[in-house]
């Protein structure tokens, strides 16, 4: 196993590790434009070396969205859960739990021309206060407005 040391600020091989899981997905389009996507992950890892679960790998994934496609508008709700996990905190030089966190993102598009979309996304909507990587928080609801111009189609 292949992983990060904060000791030495380098990539080194860690041992050994074991992992097992199974994932599962499911992605149906229920009517005319409507899609649902499900998609779950369950993983069991052991570092040999340290006789623990891996680091940064969370034993439950849960992703999950709602997509509508139309001729010239399509919106996306996407929701996720992951779980709880060991990680490094770097301020106390140890292992620790980081926690499971969910969070929800939206997306809207709008056809203009034939080339020219706009789009807004927003990102962590609902304003969880979570860390993907334990001592660096997730940026709060981020709200990003744009265009698309295809060139060549």
């Amino acid at each position: 196993l292949i992983g990060f040391s904060p000791l030495t600020s380098r990539f080194a091989n860690i041992n050994r590790a074991d992992v097992d899981g199974a994932e599962a997905s499911c992605d149906w389009e229920f009517a005319a434009g409507l899609r649902a996507r499900v998609a779950y992950t369950y993983l069991h890892t052991r570092d040999v070396q340290y006789g623990r679960q891996l680091l940064r790998r969370p034993r439950h994934v849960l992703n999950s969205s709602l997509s509508y496609n139309g001729r010239r508008l399509s919106l996306v709700v996407e929701a996720a859960y992951v779980g709880s996990r060991l990680d490094y905190d770097e301020l106390l030089w140890t292992v620790a739990e980081n926690k499971a966190f969910s969070q929800v993102g939206l997306l809207l598009r709008q056809k203009l021309l034939k080339n020219v979309e706009i789009f807004c996304r927003v990102d962590n909507a609902l304003n969880s206060r979570f860390q993907e990587i334990l001592g660096y928080p997730a940026p709060l609801r981020r709200v990003m407005v744009g265009a698309a111009c295809r060139v060549g189609e």
